[in-house]
């Protein structure tokens, strides 16, 4: 081997190190993140922006699972153009890999005809080259993987996405996981918490010496701050009276009456749009 082939060798040996130095020290970043906040988006923005460094790439999305809706969802978009992107279950890139599990790497995005121009055009982006890739819920049990998400970069800066950085983004992609699955189990004590304290609450003003109407109103507006609502009413039969409340925090209704209209104990719930 000639000096010349020795440098080049040698270049490419140093210009992997330093990729692997990169990706180490991004991976102890994540893991400090992943163990000292919560909040879920903070943690996300900062797991993409390391990919999007990683992958040399422009810019990247993760994209949220909405099954019932049967649509994903831009939670966090770096340097998009628009504040939020949905995709239908199935169609374009990242909704195929929503669906069927596969990740796709594309080296060309206008050659693949399951490639949506639709935000292209909306956004007069260029997309070039497409790393996509599922996020497994790792909560699920193997045989029934459930896919929570999906993430997307998008033209990388010195030609098309290598298998290392297939590998490297399934890595990382089990990160964005954990990421969700803490922040969603996080999510359902504290509302567990809440759901405690409201019964207490409850408990307190049952036991309180306090007029029916005035014990119903504030239950009502305790249950419409406890879940969040536009609206909450209430109806209940008391001592041959039928009383009834409703509010919306700004606005309440109350009345009384001696005839039965016949609801028991109901309540109604808005969410807010």
């Amino acid at each position: 081997m000639d000096i010349a082939m020795q440098q080049q060798a040698f270049e490419r040996l140093e210009k992997q190190l330093r990729q692997k130095e990169k990706e180490l020290y991004s991976i102890q970043r994540i893991g400090k993140a992943l163990s000292s906040t919560l909040n879920l988006d903070e943690l996300l923005k900062l797991i993409m922006q390391e990919i999007t460094t990683l992958m040399d790439a422009d810019r990247s999305t993760l994209f949220i699972v909405d099954r019932e809706k049967g649509e994903i969802w831009s939670k966090i978009a770096l340097k998009a153009e628009v504040k939020e992107i949905r995709q239908t279950l199935g169609k374009g890139i990242s909704g195929y890999v929503a669906e069927t599990g596969k990740a796709i790497n594309i080296p060309d995005a206008y050659q693949d005809n399951r490639f949506d121009p639709a935000t292209d055009k909306r956004t007069g982006y260029r997309t070039r080259s497409i790393l996509c890739m599922p996020v497994w819920n790792p909560q699920s049990a193997e045989e029934s993987r459930e896919i929570i998400g999906v993430i997307q970069v998008l033209n990388k800066n010195d030609g098309i996405f290598s298998e290392e950085d297939e590998a490297l983004l399934e890595s990382l992609s089990a990160q964005v996981a954990i990421s969700i699955a803490n922040a969603r189990l996080y999510s359902r004590l504290e509302k567990k918490f809440r759901e405690i304290d409201l019964l207490y609450d409850f408990e307190q003003m049952l036991n309180s010496v306090q007029e029916l109407p005035k014990m119903l109103g504030r239950l009502l507006v305790h249950t419409l701050d406890h879940l969040e609502a536009r609206w909450v009413l209430g109806y209940v039969p008391h001592e041959g009276k039928y009383f009834f409340f409703a509010t919306d925090r700004q606005h309440r209704i109350y009345f009384e009456s001696a005839a039965s209209v016949s609801l028991g104990w109901m309540n109604f719930v808005q969410q807010p749009t």
